[in-house]
């Protein structure tokens, strides 16, 4: 029979035995004084080995007890740690992700901007071109078109000749009088 570990009243006085062959020489010597001593004391000394087992099986289970609860206190208090670890990095990781974005969309917006600005001045420079190099012709087209309006109405209306120097005449002589 090989030792174990026992649970509290699992004890069998067998066990004894299998507890006392690894001392052998001191039962040899106990069984010599054993025939001199009375039932009575052999009874109690055996009943205080069975007790001296029973406690050392009692504290071995206390200890084994408190030691699986040190044990599930340390992985509680590790899966903890290491929940609160992964959650900072989550975090951690989340700002420094959208720190970057930021940086980037920034970046991205400031080289779009520019773009823009840089097309808005280029058409702002063309219409300035534009304009500037067609002044001289919508200038002669709305003389062209001015003359042959004028001359049209002239010719077939005299009366509009006969008004306008009226008119004339009219701020002349209100001028004069000033």
């Amino acid at each position: 029979m090989s030792p174990s570990i026992y649970k509290k009243g699992d004890f069998d006085t067998s066990l004894l035995m299998t507890f006392d062959k690894e001392l052998e020489p001191t039962k040899i010597a106990e069984k010599e004084q054993v025939k001199s001593v009375p039932v009575f004391e052999q009874n109690v000394h055996h009943a205080k080995k069975v007790k001296l087992f029973q406690d050392s099986v009692e504290e071995a289970h206390t200890i084994l007890a408190d030691a699986k609860k040190e044990a599930d206190n340390i992985l509680t208090s590790a899966r903890s740690e290491a929940e609160r670890i992964k959650k900072d990095a989550s975090e951690r990781g989340y700002i420094e992700s959208k720190a970057k974005a930021d940086a980037e969309y920034k970046a991205r917006s400031i080289e779009v901007i520019g773009r823009f600005d840089a097309l808005i001045n280029e058409l702002n420079l063309y219409r300035a071109t534009v304009v500037q190099e067609s002044e001289a012709q919508v200038l002669q087209l709305v003389t062209a078109i001015v003359n042959k309006v004028i001359i049209e109405k002239l010719t077939v209306d005299d009366a509009i000749v006969v008004r306008v120097a009226k008119n004339a005449i009219k701020d002349l002589i209100d001028r004069e009088k000033l």
